[in-house]
């Protein structure tokens, strides 16, 4: 009966390295490991054992059930893991894009001296009514204008020094 487990988990392996998203995963995980499924099939052999060999054999039982329930969770957070780290690097992408064509206006104007309305650190306000419009250095959780601030004050000064 180990010889059948062992194949069986073999199986479960070899089908799990071609999977490559959660619902392909999901499926395999339900064909494995429902109540009609292959492991839970070799409890119905449990009758017909002595109470010596029932012992070893559930001992087996859950070793295999374990071993692949971690098999599945282990895949399934890496594809969580692989879909988190695809959804950061576009969002990455964005806000670069928004940071560099932001900044970019706001220091072309900045030089030429021409005032700008820009709304910074308004993302994810849920109260409208809390927006203040004032000068950039006093914008307050904002990385973007953090960085403005430090750039507009040096193209300030060397406006100065001209």
């Amino acid at each position: 009966m180990k010889e059948k487990m062992d194949l069986l988990l073999n199986e479960i392996k070899e089908k799990l390295e071609k999977v490559n998203n959660l619902k392909d995963l999901n499926e395999l995980k339900i064909n494995y490991l429902s109540k009609k499924g292959p492991i839970s099939a070799f409890s119905n052999h449990i009758k017909e054992l002595s109470n010596d060999e029932r012992k070893d054999f559930g001992m087996l039982l859950n070793n295999l059930k374990n071993s692949a329930q971690k098999l599945f969770n282990d895949l399934e957070e890496k594809i969580n893991n692989e879909i988190l780290n695809r959804k950061l690097e576009k969002e990455k992408i964005e806000y670069e894009t928004i940071k560099w064509s932001k900044e970019a206006l706001i220091i072309k104007c900045t030089k030429r001296k021409i005032k700008i309305i820009s709304s910074m650190g308004t993302g994810n306000k849920l109260n409208p009514t809390l927006l203040e419009i004032c000068d950039i250095r006093k914008t307050s959780y904002d990385p973007i204008a953090k960085i403005l601030i430090k750039k507009i004050i040096k193209i300030s000064l060397d406006n100065c020094n001209k």
